[in-house]
């Protein structure tokens, strides 16, 4: 009888120590995924402050420094740049809100792109070529990356490569997007200035199930293939 109340204690002491490890490991993996998420949230709002931000500081600094070498020129340099400070403005409120931007939002990719290529034109010598060639409506996700992505592709033309010319061009062709993206500059310049952000377009294609291509001969080209349904 004593051997059986041993033995049925022993088992006992086992199940509750398989129960005590169970939820330790259960515990354990709720706080790495909690981690997981803080640190993936983390690196959305950094990657928003510099994509959303970044660009259009970058945008009114040049507009500020024409108006100051060109006098004729300089009230409607300095009313851009203060429209610009009034978006950056609103921006940050937008970030903490994982909003769209504005144009984006009311008018669509197409009118987001012109309007952020105008801007440029207006203080860069450089020869933008634009064309947007969709049919469809682009899901609000899919515009968004878009939008940051060539942002950021034209300022690393424009600041780092030290290109004279940008083409960006946009074209369905059944359920897929192609997008490229070509400059004359100086991919090496680029690259030792920390400028290129391959990291973010990677993960930017990644999420949107697509593939980029890379090349980098006179100029730099990139390619990029988005699926319009779901990946």
């Amino acid at each position: 009888m004593s051997g059986i109340l041993a033995l049925l204690f022993l088992l006992v002491n086992i199940a509750v120590l398989r129960n005590k490890r169970k939820n330790h490991h259960v515990q354990r993996k709720l706080f790495l995924t909690e981690i997981e998420l803080l640190e993936k949230e983390r690196t959305r709002i950094a990657q928003d402050l510099h994509d959303e931000l970044g660009p259009l500081l970058s945008l009114t600094g040049i507009q500020v420094k024409e108006a100051l070498d060109d006098e004729e020129e300089a009230p409607v340099l300095l009313r851009l740049a203060a429209r610009n400070i009034d978006e950056l403005q609103d921006r940050l409120g937008g970030i903490a809100r994982n909003l769209l931007p504005g144009t984006l939002l009311r008018r669509g990719l197409n009118a987001a792109l012109s309007h952020f290529f105008a801007q440029y034109q207006l203080v860069t010598p450089i020869d933008f070529t634009y064309r947007y060639e969709v049919r469809d409506d682009l899901p609000a996700h899919i515009s968004l990356q878009l939008l940051r992505m060539i942002q950021e592709l034209v300022l690393n033309a424009v600041k780092h490569a030290k290109a004279k010319r940008v083409e960006v061009l946009l074209k369905q062709k059944g359920n897929k997007l192609f997008v490229s993206c070509s400059d004359d500059g100086t991919w090496s310049n680029a690259r030792k200035a920390g400028g290129l952000g391959l990291t973010s377009l990677t993960n930017r294609v990644e999420m949107m199930g697509g593939r980029m291509h890379f090349a980098s001969d006179k100029g730099t080209d990139y390619f990029f293939e988005i699926p319009l349904t779901n990946p």
